[in-house]
């Protein structure tokens, strides 16, 4: 039987249809798979997962029909595909502008790429990685669980203000100058997840740069990372607290303080800490700490190199548009009875440590990006701030409230966050909380 030309295009585009939806499925089954058997998958991942199921089976189902409908559908599908290409390539326009308008001298480096250039430079760079990588898995440590990252390297950090912030961390691997540790006493002792830790800024412009500018003479110790909750931050005192320390100062963060809790609490390392006695000794145990932490980035590299992607890729796989569709900014996490029960007993023991050590404990409340969105700017009790600051307060504990004591008084809140978009504050952020913290505790301590 003579097949016409236009029947061979037909089934070209058919069948380049049928592989293009397999490669799709496979790749993301591939990149889904760990957390679809630990069944961690988020919604919009099993979403994206079933959609391109759907399409693969519809694929084959279209090679059954017959020719004008296939037709039909191929030019349907033709012009759909170009349709989402031309809003993707839209999307990248608008969103470079609008990097370019905030930062003119943008890198534009992935993580992976700026790890590579820096190595080039001789640089020995490592990334941060957080201790809630290792929470629900933990396949690189025996029977213990780290609270900070790689001491006494380059680290590089984050990227939301048009740089990768890089900073050498101190001899247990947080975010400090080393000689902190000489030091006979502490003014400062800062306990925190990613905003104490400075993410996203350099130095001199994370909350601890800042109150070393107002405080020139104070040591400053901070012990905050990115990832942790509050029994992570409670386990960190308890490793590496400093006798002596005058003040210190606990910074919750609504957006993901509790959610984080909810998960650490049920590690069986980590739930040890719940007993007051209980020790790592991890002071002692840093050369193996720092050795299961390079297995862990060699992991993570080889995913990089896995995982990187050229433009042109990039927008055939709608990443901009599935971003915009997904947007963290849509949901607020769903806080459970045993949060506010389990936040309110490590309040307990992060008093009774503060009191037994004659240190001022100072809770600082954090307000997330959302909270100042037209959509949730009117909620009075978003992330349960009213229970949270009430414990806090029946506790006899102080408060420094961000929300009401800085953002509220603040003409532009949105302004503090980088690209007035979800994320970390941005240097003017970290430097308005930096003040607002110092001006607080001068307040109650005078």
């Amino acid at each position: 039987m003579k097949i016409s030309l236009k029947n061979y295009f037909l089934y070209f585009f058919l069948l380049a249809f049928v592989f293009f939806s397999f490669f799709i499925l496979f790749q993301l089954f591939n990149k889904y798979y760990i957390g679809l058997i630990a069944g961690r998958l988020t919604i919009a991942q099993i979403l994206f997962l079933l959609f391109s199921l759907s399409l693969f089976i519809f694929s084959i189902i279209i090679l059954f029909l017959n020719d004008e409908k296939k037709i039909n559908i191929l030019l349907f599908l033709i012009s759909g595909a170009i349709g989402l290409i031309i809003i993707e390539l839209g999307l990248v326009f608008i969103e470079n502008q609008k990097i370019k308008s905030f930062f003119p001298n943008y890198t534009s480096n992935n993580k992976y790429e700026e790890f590579v250039m820096k190595k080039k430079l001789g640089q020995k760079p490592v990334f941060a990685i957080p201790p809630s990588n290792f929470v629900k898995q933990n396949n690189y440590f025996k029977d213990q669980f780290p609270l900070s990252g790689i001491s006494d390297s380059n680290t590089i950090y984050c990227n939301e203000n048009g740089y990768w912030s890089f900073y050498k961390s101190d001899r247990y691997g947080f975010n400090n100058n080393d000689k902190i540790w000489d030091k006979k006493n502490v003014d400062y002792l800062l306990l925190g997840d990613s905003t104490m830790h400075g993410a996203c800024v350099n130095n001199k412009d994370s909350i601890k740069g800042n109150l070393q500018k107002l405080d020139k003479k104070a040591n400053i110790m901070n012990l905050g990372y990115g990832g942790s909750g509050t029994l992570i931050e409670y386990s960190t005192l308890r490793e590496y607290f400093v006798p002596g320390t005058k003040r210190i100062i606990f910074l919750y963060s609504e957006e993901n303080d509790l959610k984080n809790l909810r998960r650490e609490i049920k590690n069986p390392v980590l739930s040890r800490y719940l007993k007051k006695n209980y020790t790592q000794n991890l002071k002692t145990k840093q050369k193996y700490l720092n050795e299961s932490l390079l297995f862990f980035q060699n992991d993570q590299i080889k995913q990089f190199k896995k995982n990187q992607k050229n433009k042109i890729v990039k927008v055939i796989y709608l990443q901009k548009l599935r971003k915009i569709l997904f947007s963290k900014t849509s949901t607020i996490r769903k806080i459970y009875p045993e949060d506010i029960k389990n936040f309110q007993n490590l309040m307990v023991l992060l008093k009774d440590f503060a009191k037994i050590n004659n240190s001022d404990l100072y809770f600082v409340y954090s307000p997330d990006f959302n909270r100042y969105t037209e959509k949730y700017k009117n909620e009075k009790n978003l992330y349960d701030y009213d229970t949270i600051l009430k414990i806090v307060k029946d506790l006899n504990i102080n408060i420094i409230d961000l929300h009401t004591q800085m953002f509220l008084k603040h003409k532009d809140p949105m302004s503090l966050f980088p690209m007035r978009s979800f994320g970390h504050y941005n240097e003017k952020g970290y430097q308005k909380t930096a003040e607002t913290i110092y001006e607080a505790i001068k307040n109650i301590e005078n």
